[in-house]
């Protein structure tokens, strides 16, 4: 895949693919990344902040998916929440498909660096590991949430609307998904303070 960010010439190739007379307008789609892409794209670096490739291939298999999709998004008003939903989904699938690469590397040695430094590499890495397995762990709304709070920094009301739910239920969700993530941290010996 490549590490471009969707052009209007893909967008328009898809299109043109595609036979179902449903599918909206080569404009709707380009509306839709117009006015979202920048911050899909923030959100998706909440998740890889030092990986901008990663980035780029997932904001653009999100508007892949929004492309071939649209059809289903019935009320225009949601289609920011619709595509983070997307964009969580994308992004989760990736740190899964992380999580097992990264097992599977952990058993290669490494070359030319000091014993130290590779202690603090791993030790950092399974931290890493563990938040991540702790946050992926979360029920999916409750993942959701703690998400669009803490890695995109959104407010509750925000979330609500995203989320299409109630302002309290988002407030509890969040509580509950802190008391989850620190009982599952505390079990691996790291503390509260993590999730400051």
């Amino acid at each position: 895949m490549e590490n471009v960010i969707l052009s209007k010439e893909q967008i328009n190739s898809e299109l043109s693919k595609t036979k179902n007379k449903s599918v909206p307008q080569n404009s709707d789609i380009q509306k839709l990344y117009t006015k979202h892409s920048s911050e899909i794209y923030a959100y998706i670096l909440s998740f890889f902040p030092r990986d901008r490739f990663t980035a780029d291939d997932i904001i653009q298999e999100v508007f892949l998916k929004a492309l071939a999709h649209l059809h289903t998004l019935r009320d225009s008003g949601k289609a920011r929440a619709w595509l983070y939903r997307i964009t969580a989904n994308k992004c989760i699938d990736y740190l899964r498909r992380q999580k097992t690469a990264r097992r599977q590397s952990e058993n290669t040695a490494v070359f030319g660096q000091s014993t130290r430094s590779i202690e603090e590499d791993t030790q950092q890495k399974e931290l890493e590991c563990i938040v991540n397995n702790a946050v992926l762990s979360l029920p999916d709304f409750l993942r959701t949430v703690f998400m669009l709070r803490e890695y995109q920094n959104l407010e509750y009301s925000e979330i609500a609307v995203m989320t299409d739910t109630s302002l309290s239920r988002v407030k509890k969700a969040m509580i509950r998904a802190v008391r989850q993530l620190s009982h599952n941290l505390k079990n691996n010996n790291i503390g509260r303070e993590i999730l400051k």
